[in-house]
């Protein structure tokens, strides 16, 4: 481990500041992060579905993230274009490359950029073409649908955790993009 110390003034025999390997952080010193997991107390990446699930390499995946639903039974939410159309699948794949179809009953159009988030037990998907409203399935892997309580007339492009409070960014309201909207759920409300 490269450490790098460096003296802060004033400060006495009150610490120092270290300058740590990305994966040797603690917990407490991540705020926002993506694509990365904690091992043994220490954060390590987490690889691309391709590395991760070997069956997951041979689909045409347009998204992937991780979903945990408990320490055994973690995995990742695929979203995978299918010929003919190309239409558009969601799946649950765990560790064994057992794979669960979660893809809403409308189903989801084509889109380039993807965001998921998880909340607790519960996982948000977003997407950036502007008609479908957010998704979300629990760690029971449920049929995904549309999130409870989201407008019916309005698209958001990404939907992040902060504290535990949902904030949307990317709004469009009635088929008109918003650039300056933000949305955030109400801390007491489900």
């Amino acid at each position: 481990m490269k450490t790098l110390t460096l003296p802060i003034r004033q400060l006495g025999l009150q610490g120092e500041l270290k300058d740590f390997e990305p994966q040797d952080l603690p917990i407490n010193a991540v705020r926002f992060a993506r694509n990365c997991r904690i091992e043994d107390n220490a954060l390590r990446s987490y690889s691309n579905a391709a590395e991760f699930l070997p069956d997951v390499a041979s689909e045409t995946y347009v998204f992937a993230h991780p979903f945990w639903r408990s320490e055994d039974n973690e995995g990742m939410i695929v979203v995978v274009e299918v010929d003919p159309g190309p239409t558009i699948e969601v799946r649950f794949y765990d560790r064994t490359g057992a794979a669960t179809d979660i893809t809403p009953a409308g189903g989801l159009s084509a889109a380039t950029g993807w965001w998921g988030e998880q909340l607790g037990d519960w996982f948000i998907l977003t997407n950036d073409n502007g008609t479908d409203l957010p998704q979300q399935t629990d760690s029971a892997l449920t049929t995904m649908v549309d999130l409870p309580g989201w407008p019916s007339n309005y698209t958001a492009n990404v939907i992040v955790n902060y504290k535990n409070i949902l904030v949307a960014i990317g709004l469009t309201k009635d088929a008109v993009i918003e650039p300056r909207m933000v949305k955030s759920a109400h801390p007491f409300s489900p």
